[in-house]
């Protein structure tokens, strides 16, 4: 550091029970005194009313501050100006530091985005991320999260985090706990596949978008690509339009996305369609319910898919629900929801496959009597199988969540899913035909 002189200092700094912070010159140590109370060789003595208590810990510096945790106090930072300690702190946490106080770590970006870790000796024990510009502003807390998520154990004496790899590794008596970054789980993309008929019997995407904020989609139909393991499927819709509803009233149209103005900025997703006829719309959403109606241009009919994307960056505002209704047929002409979970942990879901008398209810004419709803994984697996929702073992629990399906008939499957795809399948029971309706709501 440069002193008010001009002169280069090499400084070291240590504190201890007598709450003094001791700033001494590495070239000029002062040698042997005689009289131990004499501190008059020390480059700076800073006085025990600076920190308030003792200290049993290491300070952390970063960017011309020091931080210090003395015991039962708060974690200070103090400045440096002409290479001496500023006496008073630029500012503190709001939370004091039992015994032995704290040793905090620092991450950064460079000189920039400094956060100031600090872990608590509490029980359970609790690590805290501060502005390392302003220690007023916590950034987190261990004992923030719902459920006691990131609790890790009892504190104990001296721990220090680590930081290393984009993480922080902090001990409590008896484990190392690892804090990453943490994406929550969300709906990442939600699709639906069926037969485009004309009238009623055109394919329906439904959607909902909760929380605050706005939300940026690309919302797709699909027809001359459909294929699957790279082989085309027969009958599918040769030029399909999509249209996006809110409110009954239409917000967005397109037939062929390379003729869309949007074309540029579809491309730049990275998301768009194979096929210049497919149709594609990127807008920005904030919370609400939407529909995206799938038809065939003049009226064509063939299988085809709507897929809603989510393409934003970070938002709080975030897709929670798929609804999609379309004709089941014999065999494999099947109703198909899919769902991308993308995010750190599970995520419960409730699937639904609705029909009969609810739909009747709703002014569908034809509904599917009875659906089945199969659930599989992205290799094609089952993972659940469910005819009649009051005869899963699950019942109770599906109720409990207040989106029981309303006809005994309907089909639901309660399920907790790690970040990968999966599909929904309806069918009718006993090669029965109709229009159905696929649903899925995220619950956490």
């Amino acid at each position: 550091m440069i002193d008010a002189n001009g002169s280069t200092r090499h400084l070291a700094v240590g504190a201890g029970k007598d709450a003094h912070i001791y700033l001494v010159d590495r070239d000029h140590m002062g040698k042997f005194v005689p009289n131990a109370t004499d501190n008059s060789y020390v480059y700076q003595d800073v006085s025990n009313s600076v920190l308030g208590s003792g200290v049993w810990s290491a300070p952390a510096f970063f960017n011309n501050r020091l931080y210090y945790g003395a015991v039962n106090e708060r974690l200070r930072a103090f400045p440096f100006a002409n290479a001496r300690i500023a006496l008073a702190a630029q500012s503190q946490t709001a939370t004091a530091f039992t015994y032995p106080g704290t040793t905090p770590s620092i991450s950064a970006f460079g000189l920039s985005e400094g956060i100031a870790w600090a872990a608590e000796n509490t029980n359970p024990a609790v690590l805290h991320a501060y502005d390392a510009g302003n220690l007023v502003t916590e950034l987190y807390n261990s004992n923030q999260a719902a459920n006691s998520r990131d609790h890790f154990g009892t504190g104990n004496k001296f721990i220090v985090p680590t930081v290393a790899n984009g993480k922080v590794y902090v001990a409590s008596t008896n484990s190392v706990a690892v804090f990453g970054l943490f994406t929550p789980p969300r709906l990442a993309n939600i699709s639906t596949r069926a037969n485009v008929m004309t009238g009623e019997n055109v394919l329906i995407g439904g959607f909902l978008l909760h929380g605050a904020g706005q939300r940026q989609l690309l919302i797709r139909a699909i027809g001359p690509s459909l294929a699957v393991n790279g082989t085309p499927l027969t009958g599918r819709l040769q030029d399909p339009t999509i249209e996006v509803i809110r409110n009954s009233a239409i917000i967005a149209t397109n037939d062929n996305w390379g003729d869309s103005p949007q074309k540029d900025q579809i491309s730049a997703t990275g998301l768009a369609p194979t096929e210049p006829n497919e149709a594609a719309v990127l807008i920005t959403l904030g919370p609400d319910a939407f529909t995206a109606i799938m038809r065939g241009a003049n009226n064509t009919t063939g299988l085809g898919l709507i897929e809603v994307y989510d393409v934003s960056s970070s938002s709080t505002c975030k897709l929670v629900n798929l609804s999609s209704r379309g004709y089941v047929g014999p065999g494999n002409d099947v109703l198909i929801g899919g769902i991308i979970l993308n995010g750190s942990g599970p995520t419960k879901v409730v699937v639904r496959a609705v029909g009969g008398s609810s739909l009747v209810s709703a002014g569908v004419t034809a509904p599917l009597a009875d659906p089945v709803l199969e659930l599989h994984d992205a290799n094609g697996a089952v993972l659940a199988v469910n005819d009649n929702w009051q005869q899963s073992g699950e019942m109770q629990k599906i109720f409990d969540t207040g989106l029981a399906p309303p006809d005994p008939l309907d089909a639901a499957i309660l399920a907790s899913l790690p970040s990968a795809n999966y599909t929904a399948v309806v069918r009718g029971k006993g090669s029965a035909t109709g229009v159905a309706l696929v649903e899925v709501y995220q619950l956490q």
